[in-house]
């Protein structure tokens, strides 16, 4: 990854595209237990904050968890609201775009995710 771009940008990027995609199709314990080794080494190299790197891991499978085809909050909403996949998954839209949204503000504003450990720190 790093042979394509050293900007902290542009590999918090793909980390964001990367996360996502295997949060379509992993649940998040999975997820987390196979992709963070892989990837903190490279975020701590172009000098991401560890705290940082978790934060958008969090956030990156937590969008996994409502988005099809594995997405499991999904069916709990189906098993509570009796409904179909497909009328709770267009209930879920707006909420999606909002975590993608709140992801992108996180991802590139830093402090948000590390002003409060770092008072404590």
């Amino acid at each position: 990854m790093l042979s394509w771009t050293d900007d902290p940008f542009q590999v918090m990027a793909l980390f964001n595209v990367v996360m996502i995609v295997a949060g379509f199709f992993l649940d998040s314990a999975s997820a987390i237990i196979v992709l963070s080794p892989l990837l903190q080494p490279i975020a701590a190299q172009v000098g991401v904050d560890p705290v940082h790197f978790g934060v958008i891991t969090l956030i990156n499978f937590s969008v996994g968890m409502i988005t099809p085809p594995v997405g499991l909050n999904l069916f709990v909403a189906m098993a509570i609201s009796k409904m179909s996949l497909q009328e709770v998954f267009k209930a879920c839209l707006p909420l999606i775009g909002l975590m993608l949204l709140a992801l992108i503000i996180i991802t590139y504003v830093p402090w948000l995710s590390t002003w409060l450990p770092s008072l404590i720190y």
